[in-house]
């Protein structure tokens, strides 16, 4: 028996209901060793959008954009440094905020010394 085809809302409603897991990410600089950090309630998604733009040449972070002209583009990393599961009683707003605190917890270990 052939399964229906899943519509476009069918899609939608499965992209809202996956786990969303929210982190903590770095944007490297390997030559300099200055760190950007983002935090985000998708961290996933940052690294992807990251990766694409590398690929494509990109500088997606105005304030990288000096050393990525000057160091080029394969200069840069992303690294997940933490991730955790959004709980689901949790709102969205709520977990935005924790991903905050996480990621000023990340900057106190780097030092600002080392930071975009």
């Amino acid at each position: 028996m052939a399964t229906a085809p899943r519509t476009k809302k069918d899609l939608k409603d499965e992209y809202k209901a996956r786990a969303l897991f929210g982190g903590v990410g770095a944007v490297k600089n390997q030559v300099n060793g200055m760190v950007l950090l983002e935090s985000a309630v998708d961290i996933l998604s940052k690294k992807n959008r990251f990766e694409f733009a590398k690929s494509s040449g990109l500088c997606i972070y105005p304030v990288l954009k000096a050393d990525w002209d000057l160091y080029g583009a394969k200069a840069f990393t992303y690294e997940i440094l933490e991730s955790i599961r959004k709980p689901e009683e949790q709102s969205v707003g709520e977990f935005t905020v924790d991903m905050e605190l996480i990621k000023s917890a990340w900057e106190e270990k780097f030092g600002k010394a080392a930071l975009y």
